[in-house]
């Protein structure tokens, strides 16, 4: 927390004032990413309250930037020091010179924190953001959404999903589109609406509950843009093959906003699919008389042992421990 080192503490550090004990805290402190924006935030106040150069800081973090993304495409310029009096001035100068080849350096290392912001759930997990335009996201578990930190809602509305979320977009004065791209290249291209989008590794889906969208696979043989209205449901093999349904409920799409599994004569490796995908509990059938067994039912549950348990109850099921780990087998195996 930033509580713990004060401005103050960290400008003795910037003067080279601070014990060797201090010196550590600060350094241990730094590597959380939340105290490092700060001190950094801090250093600049520093540099710009001394005198020993001139702080140009957009150029620098243009430079930053076409340094990250296009490594030895920028030429380094000296700082040119300005009347320094006294070893106390020179020791400083030397030391802004380290501070900036340390953050150089942290730029490099650190590339995405410093273009992007990532917002992400855990197995189990849901959350709801907002975006700097206004637009709402809400995560599904095991789910994570990637921005630009510095120019999504002024160069451009692009994000990157993957997992589930469900998006309720902002139209904004400008008529600037919103664009959702998923790990197996599909694009979903919007002005303002409300949507969900699944990028998992069995193939992406997308679910328009209301307004327009116009989505496309850039794997397809001819990526042409697939336009979507209110209650169409399309699927995009990892292929990229794209299969589009309409007149669908789409609510059932979204009901894992309220914990709630909705399956409808699915078959139990999709269901043990939806259990990995949300959970992360990973269930193998061990069993080739399980492959046509189905389930249906709207089930409420908030972890990996209750939807378990309510699929083993109902499809007459138990879970065994192996080698190879947990499998799905018919009661009646195990009594022959």
């Amino acid at each position: 927390m930033q509580s713990e080192i004060s401005k103050a503490l960290l400008f003795a550090y910037f003067d080279g004032t601070t014990t060797p004990l201090q010196t550590q805290r600060i350094h241990q402190w730094r590597q959380s990413p939340e105290n490092r924006e700060w001190f950094f935030a801090c250093l600049e106040e520093w540099e710009n309250q001394r005198l020993q150069y001139l702080a140009d800081s957009p150029t620098a973090f243009q430079h930053f930037r076409q340094r990250i993304e296009q490594p030895g495409s920028v030429v380094e310029t000296p700082l040119i020091p300005l009347a320094a009096s006294g070893g106390r001035s020179i020791r400083r100068i030397w030391f802004v010179a380290a501070s900036l080849a340390l953050l150089c350096l942290l730029a490099l290392w650190q590339r995405d924190t410093w273009l992007y912001r990532t917002y992400s759930t855990q197995y189990g997990e849901l959350k709801t953001v907002g975006l700097p335009d206004g637009s709402r996201v809400t995560l599904n578990a095991n789910s994570s959404l990637r921005l630009s930190r510095w120019t999504f809602g002024q160069r451009s509305r692009e994000v990157s999903l993957t997992g589930e979320a469900e998006f309720s977009v902002r139209h904004l004065p400008t008529h600037q589109r919103f664009i959702v791209r998923t790990p197996d290249d599909v694009e979903v291209v919007v002005l303002g609406t409300e949507f969900v989008v699944s990028a998992r590794p069995q193939g992406s889906r997308i679910v328009l509950n209301s307004g327009k969208v116009a989505f496309r696979s850039l794997k397809a043989s001819s990526p042409k843009p697939v336009v979507m209205k209110p209650g169409d449901v399309a699927t995009v093999e990892p292929g990229g093959q794209v299969h589009l349904r309409s007149n669908q409920a789409v609510e059932r799409f979204t009901s894992w906003k309220e914990h709630r599994f909705l399956f409808d004569r699915t078959p139990l490796s999709q269901v043990l699919t939806t259990l990995a995908d949300h959970f992360g509990e990973n269930v193998q059938l061990g069993d080739s008389n399980l492959k046509n067994r189905q389930l249906t039912g709207t089930f409420r549950a908030e972890s990996a042992p209750v939807l378990l348990d309510l699929v083993t109850t109902l499809t007459h099921t138990q879970i065994v421990e192996t080698d190879s780990g947990k499998v799905l087998i018919p009661l009646s195996s195990l009594n022959p």
